[in-house]
Parts: C-alpha cells; structure tokens; sequence
C-alpha cells in the first residue's frame, strides 16, 4: 500500500511534539486541527506570525496560559434552553476574559516591534465590564457576593438578625432551666435551631423533636417559642437561594458567555506560534524558503531536520491558541 507523504513525514508525531508543549486545553485542541495544505499565501502569512512569535521569545518575552480553564465543558452545558451556569463555571469564564485583557494590553505596548502580533491581540473584544461584573457578583471561594444585588444583600441581612433572635431566645431557655454541662448549646438539627434535653426530662421544654443523640440519651428539641422564627429563617433560606438562582442565570444569559468564547476562540492568542518557536533548539527555522521547502527542527534530541514539503495549513494555525 501506498504510504501517503504524511506518512513519510511522521507529520503526526511532529504534531505530538508541538502538542506537548501546549500549556492549555484550547492550545492542544488547536495542534489537533492542523493539517497539511498547499495554500501558499495562507502559509506564509502563518509562518509571519511565527516569525514575529520567534522575536517576541527572543527578547524574553513569555506568554503562559496554563491557568485558563477549558470552557468546553460549560460551553456543552449551556446548551439546554433554561440552563445557567454556577458560581466555578463563571470563576471559568473569568479567567478566560482576563487572559483577553491581559493580551491586549500586553501587545498595545510592543505593536511598533510586533505589528501582527499586536493586531490580533487588538482584534480581541473588550470584556472589562463583564469581568467586572463577575468578579462583583462570585467571590473566590465560589460563594455569590453580598454585592450581587440589593436583594439578596438585604435578604442576608435578614437571615443575620433572624438567626440571631432565635439563638438569643434559646439560650435564654438553656439558662431558665439551669442546663447542665454538655447541655447548654445551640444546634442545628433539619437546619432548625434546637436544644439538647435529656431523654427522660423531654416533657419538661414543650416542643417538637428533631432526633436523638447516637446513644438515645438526648434528644434534640425545638422549643414551641421558637417554631415561627425558625419557620421564617427557613422561608428566608429558600428566597435567598432563589436570589441565587436569579443572579447566575442573568450572568448566564446578558453576558452572552457563548459570544465570549466564540470570540476568544475565533481571535486566539500567540499560543500556537511560540510553542512552534519552541520546537527549535535555536528558534530559528521557523520562516518559509525557497519554494515552499522548509527544516522543522525538533527539542528532542534524536528528531533532528526532516525535510518537509509538506505546509501547515489551519485555521488554528493563524489562530494562536
């Protein structure tokens, strides 16, 4: 059988070296795509961004992007009508507009050293106000911010004074009673505040049950003077939840995170360009020469100048991830 020039070239394990040095999830998917081609001009404007690439690490330069998140994983859950995404997912998308920023700026200060370079990054949109906006509303942690909104700021404030009205009435019976050691707290039992009462002094504190120790010798009671407070503690937990629910599903739909990425996606950074630099013991070699002939040299040691005819063509290759 014949074996087509690909084959000969090993153009896959060539494409394995470039894809091991990818420090992203976006990087390696992009080294996947490449493919061989015959378009010239679509190769040698590639091969210029690999030019400009080589310069930019020449001058000790460094572009990373090991600390942005996939979006693949939330871009496929998005995809349900009502669908939203939670608190990490959004932490996810932020980290993946502040790499944009973080572009832009970084090539507005060299654009006279590095024209194309700088173009692309400037093609990116501007997504300050929707960084922001995440940043504002989801806390490192993953917890949504007090900030989120005035509701859920004064739904919070609510639930504080509430909580601390029941625990206030409850110790005030603990010290009515004369609780004894290991009997004189406040706890939490079917996310209701209760007391502990020795089993055989249960009828001495009216109210209702939520559960026994793990010896039987205590159980854990609601006092009756207790019931609507804790009744309205529990309706404020499900408006704050719901508050939540509200807040990540406007982030979902008004900051349009699929736009986000298709644009991050379509624009790129200089990802694909460096790593091709990088698999030159020198960065160099990296242009177009003669009539389409060029070295593809290798860090690899035993992988030393194959001679190939066959030219890199991809959208992912002008693309920078």
């Amino acid at each position: 059988m014949a074996r087509t020039a690909q084959d000969v070239l090993e153009f896959d394990k060539l494409r394995e070296l470039l894809r091991l040095r990818t420090t992203c999830a976006l990087g390696k998917r992009a080294v996947d795509a490449l493919a061989s081609g015959t378009d010239q001009p679509a190769l040698e404007a590639a091969f210029a961004y690999i030019r400009e690439a080589r310069e930019w690490l020449r001058a000790e330069h460094e572009l990373g992007f090991g600390g942005v998140a996939d979006p693949q994983q939330w871009l496929d859950h998005i995809e349900g009508p009502g669908v939203l995404l939670d608190a990490a997912e959004l932490l996810d998308a932020a980290s993946l507009l502040e790499t944009t920023g973080w572009l832009r700026q970084q090539f507005r200060e060299e654009a006279a050293k590095f024209p194309l370079l700088a173009a692309r990054a400037a093609s990116l949109a501007d997504f300050r106000d929707a960084l922001a906006a995440i940043r504002r509303c989801v806390l490192p942690n993953r917890e949504i911010s007090d900030d989120a909104s005035p509701a859920l700021r004064r739904i919070r404030g609510s639930i504080a004074q509430t909580r601390e009205s029941i625990q206030k009435t409850l110790k005030q019976i603990l010290r009515a009673r004369n609780a004894e050691g290991g009997e004189d707290y406040v706890t939490l039992r079917n996310d209701r505040f209760v007391i502990p009462v020795r089993a055989e002094n249960r009828r001495s504190v009216p109210g209702i049950m939520h559960g026994t120790s793990g010896t039987g010798q205590t159980v854990f009671l609601e006092p009756f003077e207790t019931v609507e407070t804790n009744n309205q503690l529990v309706q404020l937990a499900e408006e704050e939840a719901a508050e939540i629910v509200r807040i990540l599903r406007e982030m979902t739909v008004r900051r349009r995170l699929r736009s986000w990425t298709a644009c991050l996606l379509a624009h790129g950074s200089p990802g694909i360009s460096m790593r091709r630099c990088r698999n030159s013991p020198r960065q160099a070699n990296c242009g177009w020469r003669g009539r389409g002939i060029r070295f593809w040299k290798t860090s690899c040691g035993a992988k030393i100048a194959r001679l190939c005819r066959c030219r890199l063509r991809s959208e992912a290759t002008s693309a920078f991830w």
